[in-house]
């Protein structure tokens, strides 16, 4: 939901090929002339929007999957008109290719929290909202899987970040150009995304990154450190490490004039500006970059985590072990 647009994705029993995406005006619920609902050829699995008139579809593409023996993973974006029902597609994106074979046991597709573009410059008390309010061109879109079934004794998530101001420019330029060919991700991808993959032990931990929230994006990884004397010669596989991942240019900025000045970052944070590539392993099917500049930073000390999440200003986790049936919160402020 974004303004006064909402998406409602379902996928009909009847028909187990083919998703819908009903689209509506949430104000004005009667009005059939701002309501539509686009028929996709393929499963749909989410959706998202960017903007107040465009939205974006994830869907595992049968016909590219077929002919390439991988799973291929599509991004459409479709263009909303206000002034009449319809929803046009203007262009096709396709994600890395991954191994055919894969148990995908979690796809999503979402944006971090925004204001429409008529609300974002509006001025609020501090009562009624004490936080930055991200206008709608800015923050991230994230597209996030996990492989493995719960019974296993390992998973991996996978993780696509894409800065939304890098992506809304790219849908600007190219809605002049429409084209049906899906645009390779060698084409569109590597200049304004980031791929984070992580393998976990167990699933004590829901999962290896969080939520979006505005450019930033919380994760956790088990903790292989040396810990105190209790835990010598042994692994806890519930203690993890939590952090965040700062992709603000602000935030990159700053790290980068930290370090040419010769200082250290703090919080053992890392800056990670340049080009890395993934695959062809397990997951990939091909070689694969990304090059979306992020700065990284841990909260101190290791924790038995369940679950997080970040709000705003504040990281909050969920501590709990599977001896200890109390279960008590955490909050970091940042």
């Amino acid at each position: 939901m974004l303004g006064s647009w909402a998406a409602v994705l379902f996928q009909p029993q009847s028909d187990s090929k083919h998703g819908k995406l009903l689209l509506l005006d949430w104000t004005r619920p009667q009005a059939t002339s701002k309501r539509t609902i686009l028929l996709h050829p393929d499963k749909v699995v989410d959706c998202a929007f960017v903007d107040e008139s465009t939205v974006v579809v994830l869907h595992c593409s049968d016909a590219l999957s077929s002919s390439s023996g991988n799973i291929r993973y599509i991004l459409q974006v479709y263009n909303l008109d206000n002034t009449k029902p319809g929803a046009t597609l203007s262009f096709s994106l396709t994600l890395p290719p991954l191994r055919s074979g894969l148990r995908i046991t979690r796809s999503t597709l979402s944006t971090s929290p925004r204001l429409p573009l008529s609300c974002s410059g509006a001025r609020t008390d501090d009562v009624a909202c004490p936080y930055e309010q991200h206008r709608v061109d800015k923050g991230l879109m994230t597209v996030q899987f996990r492989f493995g079934e719960q019974h296993d004794k390992r998973s991996s998530d996978l993780t696509i970040v894409i800065g939304l101001e890098h992506f809304s420019r790219f849908i600007q330029l190219k809605a002049l150009k429409h084209t049906r060919d899906a645009m390779p991700w060698a084409y569109w991808g590597p200049s304004m995304s980031r791929i984070l993959v992580a393998r976990l032990n167990n699933y004590a931990c829901t999962s290896a990154f969080g939520d979006v929230s505005g450019y930033r994006m919380p994760f956790a990884e088990q903790d292989v450190r040396d810990h105190s004397i209790e835990l010598v010669h042994t692994r806890d596989s519930w203690l993890y490490r939590l952090g965040i991942l700062d992709f603000n240019p602000v935030s990159v900025s700053w790290a980068q004039k930290t370090l040419q000045d010769g200082r250290s970052l703090p919080a053992e944070g890392t800056l990670v500006a340049g080009t890395t590539s993934v695959g062809p392993d397990e997951i990939f099917a091909e070689s694969c970059d990304s090059s979306l500049p992020y700065y990284r930073a841990y909260i101190e000390g290791s924790h038995r985590v369940s679950s997080y999440d970040l709000t705003q200003d504040r990281l909050v986790a969920k501590l709990s072990t599977p001896s200890e049936p109390l279960v008590h919160y955490d909050t970091w402020s940042f």
